[in-house]
């Protein structure tokens, strides 16, 4: 079955009964096999811990559903018992990235953080064309942020501001989970949900255009 989820307007998923007269033909509900193999998944004593700690600190009626995603990272790091935090951000967020980590360290948090820039490779060596009139530009270096926080040992990485696929590299060479506490977004303040709020107002003619390798034909 292929899972075309988003085009569903049933989510009997989403219902205390399942009723599989009411879904797609390709849905996964129908998936008996899928249903309890993933279910038995869930089991395993380190998967269960961790989601538990993930659904726990925004539990309806709590009000935690209004927390900012920061305090949340937060409150998940404290509930699985972390101690070292590792934090992978780009250097463009370097204030936010200074002031997130001495939040952390405030609720008693040792703080591993590493720059996108580390290692001062140039961007040329690395395969890309320099802007024009440009000898240097300092080039991402993605693998370097997690090798560097696998030397640390940390329980958990953090990833601020990566560039789309940068942040993808990371979290493949990291040994520690990760989670995504910023995606960069300059043309949304950082908020990449905005286009989708203001497609029809705004942001249609932006995703109406032809993709980068369209326009190179």
């Amino acid at each position: 079955m292929k899972p075309t989820c988003a085009s569903c307007t049933v989510y009997n998923c989403v219902e205390k009964e399942r009723d599989l007269t009411k879904v797609p033909k390709n849905c996964p509900m129908r998936n008996e096999q899928y249903v309890e193999e993933i279910f038995e998944a869930y089991k395993d004593p380190e998967i269960r811990k961790f989601y538990i700690a993930s659904k726990t600190y925004r539990q309806p009626g709590t009000g935690r559903n209004f927390v900012p995603r920061l305090r949340a990272v937060l409150d998940f790091c404290k509930g699985m018992g972390y101690k070292k935090i590792g934090l992978a951000f780009c250097v463009g967020f370097s204030q936010e990235a200074a002031l997130y980590a001495k939040i952390l360290r405030s609720h008693g948090l040792e703080v591993a953080s590493v720059s996108c820039c580390n290692g001062g490779f140039n961007i040329a060596d690395m395969g890309c064309p320099l802007p024009e009139g440009c000898e240097f530009d300092a080039a991402c270096n993605p693998l370097g942020q997690a090798r560097l926080l696998n030397e640390e040992g940390v329980d958990f990485n953090l990833v601020m501001g990566l560039c789309t696929g940068h942040d993808s590299l990371f979290i493949r060479a990291a040994n520690a989970m990760s989670t995504v506490i910023v995606t960069k977004d300059p043309a949304t303040g950082h908020s990449p949900a905005m286009a989708l709020y203001l497609y029809d107002q705004y942001y249609k003619e932006v995703f109406d255009a032809p993709c980068i390798d369209e326009r190179d034909g």
